[in-house]
């Protein structure tokens, strides 16, 4: 199979899973950065044909490693490209075009964290007054909104004026990233409150529930269950009563003997 037949049935493939038009694109851009390579390197467009060999090459040629200015990509972006070979040979493999998936080899790097870079309470302020002219209100409003509840730019766009809920301070957000249902936000947060780990739940208290978790921990950690604790502690509560009536017994056989 030709490898621009392969790429029209994934896009087909995209599109019929409701996949958002950004998606798509880039899916389409990586895919075109590989077929440009393997005509360049003179390989077979035949999607049968390339090999895990074929798909490792492309992954450390400056190809997907660097930019068209020759400044190198970063981590994340090398993984958008793997990304992209994998969901596109994968989709083959699972319909039956070729036997076999030869980009399951290409692994994603582990990186650092990234950190993410906030802005200050000054520049939030500047930014909202560098909002002038005709429409600096709408725009200082637009700005304020994105600042304070970190909506997305097509889920602003898409709002209605109904969708405003000034009363109850909150927006019903319509449009989200790839097509989901939207859902309200509040003004103050963002975002849902979500429950905490190890919070209460079916009116069980946390610290109770924290409690038990730390006991069962201590218990598997000195390496004895809570069955054989609590027969050690009725075990050292019967030390405890029967000295006081053996002693006692041993007095009385004591005194009969004597007698």
């Amino acid at each position: 199979m030709h490898f621009a037949e392969a790429v029209a049935a994934f896009e087909i493939q995209l599109k019929a899973n409701q996949r958002s038009r950004h998606t798509v694109r880039s899916y389409l851009r990586d895919l075109r950065m590989l077929r440009g390579w393997l005509e360049r390197k003179g390989k077979s467009l035949d999607v049968g044909m390339l090999t895990p060999t074929t798909l490792c090459e492309f992954a450390a040629s400056r190809a997907a490693t660097h930019q068209e200015d020759g400044s190198p990509r970063k981590p994340g972006s090398i993984d958008k490209i793997k990304m992209s070979v994998r969901a596109f040979f994968g989709f083959l493999n699972d319909a039956g075009l070729i036997p076999t998936n030869p980009a399951r080899i290409l692994k994603y790097r582990r990186g650092r964290e990234r950190v993410l870079e906030v802005l200050t309470a000054d520049e939030c302020q500047r930014l909202l007054r560098a909002a002038t002219g005709a429409h600096g209100a709408r725009d200082a409003m637009i700005l304020d909104l994105l600042l304070r509840t970190g909506i997305r730019l097509e889920s602003l766009v898409g709002l209605d004026v109904e969708d405003v809920r000034l009363a109850e301070k909150r927006l019903m957000v319509r449009h989200q990233k790839g097509g989901r249902a939207g859902r309200s936000r509040s003004r103050r947060s963002g975002r849902r409150p979500r429950p905490r780990r190890g919070s209460a739940t079916r009116g069980s208290p946390p610290r109770a529930r924290r409690s038990r978790r730390s006991t069962r921990a201590r218990s598997w950690k000195c390496g004895c269950s809570k069955r054989a604790s609590s027969s050690k502690a009725r075990r050292t509560r019967r030390s405890r009563r029967w000295p006081r009536r053996s002693a006692g017994r041993r007095q009385s056989t004591g005194s009969c003997s004597s007698g």
